[in-house]
Formats: C-alpha cells, structure tokens, sequence
C-alpha cells in the first residue's frame, strides 16, 4: 500500500511539472516573421511587380523608439526571392515575441556593418555612363506601423510588403515619317543645359533612406547610356492608350528624382544612324520617384521633333512640347 502512495505522489508531481513546463513555453513561444513583397508598378529596371529570381531585400524589424526589435537582435535581416513557387526566405529566421515591431525594408539589399548596428540609409550607385539595363532599380517599404506592425502577440506575423521605386524612369518612343534614313538608334544623352543641380550621378557618395527612398548626395553630371541592342526606329505613331504606349518604349533609363525644373534646364542628345539630334525641355516639369515620363519623338526629314511627355506610374498628366534643333 505504501508503494502504491508514493507512485501515486510521484505521478502527480511529474504532472504538476509538465504543466508549469507548458504554462512556461506558452508564454514565451515565439514566431518567425514570414515575408511577402509586391511593388507598386516596375535590380536593372525591375519589370512590372515580378522581381527576377534570387532577388534579395534587406528586412528591418525595430521596436517602437529603438532599432533592434529586442537585445541582440539583427537589424539587416536579407530574405531572397524563389521565382518557383514565388517565395521569400532568409538563412537567418527573425523570431517575434509579443513585443510589437514596426517593419522597414528595401531592395537590393547590402550588407551595413555587422546587421546588429542602427542605420536608415544604405549606399546607392548611379554610373554616368552604362548600357541600358544594367542600372540597379532601389525600392524602399511603405513602413508597417502602428496598427501595421508585427507581433506574435497579436497573430501577426506576416510582413505584407509594398515596395515603391525610389528612382524616377525616364523612357522615349521614337517613330520616323519621310525619313529616309535606316534609323537606328544606339545612344542617348541626359544632362543639364543650363543649371547644376538637376541631373545627377554617384561619382560622389550617394545614399537612400530605407524609410522613405529619399536620395541624398551625387553630384551633377552627364547621363550616357548605350543601348544593350540598336533599335530600328519603325514609322508606327505613339499610341494614345497609356498601357499600349509603355508597349511602344525604345529607350529608358532611371535617374534621381529632380525638383522643379525651368523650360531649357535639361538636355537630350540621340544618336540615330550616327548623327546626333539634340533637344531641351520647353515646359518646367519635376521629375518625381516612382513616375515614369514617356516622351514621344517624331524623326522626319528635317530633324527629329519630341512631341509630348506622358506621366505615369511605372497618373498620368500633361506633358511638355520638345523641339529639337
């Protein structure tokens, strides 16, 4: 009987145990933040909302007033893009706890320090001359905050991010009528006509906060960009359906977004069968991040004559008459 009593107590304590054990865990238990990106209309001009395959961001979770979400935590977590099955992972799992955390990103991702450091900017390169392409396309998150922001506390542990381009696009549509010419176009050149501040490169330390995309640093230079492959210009005219124009691009390339800009600040250079055809801008316009401006052009026998610029989210607006002597 005895033995039988002190089995008895023993079961009991073991059961007592296990569920303080599992009050404990139940507590504490933690989730690791899944990730999932779209971008707000398009590395080298990212197309549409599909990043190309093996695409990393860099990921950052903060607590409300301080940059590591808890001590010790990471602040550059990279998650890389798998085109089949269309899915974000990293090699580093960030665990969330109850503790509410406000989600910041962007693209592409580097490595800042020892990724446990604060930091709100990471490095940015514009090169003066490249071959389209080539160009790295920087997005930053819309933050997720306040009611946004991740906890396991309250189930969310899904970062649901918006990504918008922090570059402004720039692209052209070249058509040719009673030019006798084969029209082929390999080069285009942006750069200030008048002023210094407008177009800028990274010969100097450039920067993008990952907050907001702002682009800080540069210095004002000559955009040259070759085309990957020449272009025949064809004689089919700008369509007027924004959606079927974007089609119709020939040339593009991105830039730092510019403020107001006056009639004659900036300056295009093409080269079309080896002769070069030189406009300026006729209306003051601002080249803002996440538009693409589409300016249309006409190549005739007498020159070549920009005929309008379409704004649009790469809303459209009104656009500026160019003429090119």
């Amino acid at each position: 009987m005895k033995k039988t009593l002190i089995i008895t107590s023993l079961l009991a304590i073991l059961l007592i145990s296990c569920t303080k054990q599992e009050e404990v865990v139940t507590e504490n238990v933690k989730s690791a933040l899944s990730v999932k990106v779209g971008i707000v209309a398009t590395k080298a001009i990212i197309s549409g909302t599909i990043f190309p395959d093996g695409s990393s961001i860099g990921v950052q979770v903060r607590k409300s007033g301080q940059f590591n979400y808890q001590a010790g935590t990471m602040t550059n977590i990279m998650y890389t893009y798998t085109a089949a099955g269309a899915t974000w992972a990293t090699a580093t799992p960030f665990y969330l706890t109850k503790t509410l955390g406000e989600v910041y990103a962007y693209y592409p991702y580097v490595s800042v320090g020892d990724n446990l450091s604060a930091f709100t900017t990471i490095p940015v390169t514009i090169n003066a001359a490249a071959t389209t392409g080539t160009e790295t396309d920087y997005l930053y998150a819309t933050p997720l905050t306040g009611a946004s922001s991740v906890s396991n506390g309250v189930g969310k542990h899904n970062a649901n991010l918006i990504m918008n381009h922090a570059f402004t696009q720039i692209s052209f549509y070249i058509y040719k009528s009673n030019y006798s010419g084969t029209g082929t176009l390999t080069q285009f050149k942006i750069e200030d006509a008048v002023a210094t501040t407008f177009v800028k490169t990274s010969s100097t330390a450039m920067t993008m906060n990952i907050e907001n995309g702002n682009l800080v640093g540069g210095s004002t230079g000559i955009i040259t960009r070759t085309l990957a492959a020449p272009v025949t210009i064809t004689s089919v005219v700008p369509d007027p359906a924004i959606l079927v124009l974007k089609t119709q691009v020939n040339a593009t390339t991105i830039l730092v977004p510019t403020a107001a800009m006056a009639i004659g600040d900036i300056e295009f250079t093409f080269t079309i069968d080896g002769e070069t055809y030189t406009a300026t801008n006729t209306t003051a316009i601002s080249w803002l991040k996440g538009k693409q401006y589409i300016y249309t052009a006409r190549l005739d026998g007498t020159g070549l004559v920009i005929l309008s610029a379409i704004i649009t989210d790469w809303d459209t607006q009104p656009g500026d008459l160019i003429d090119i002597k």
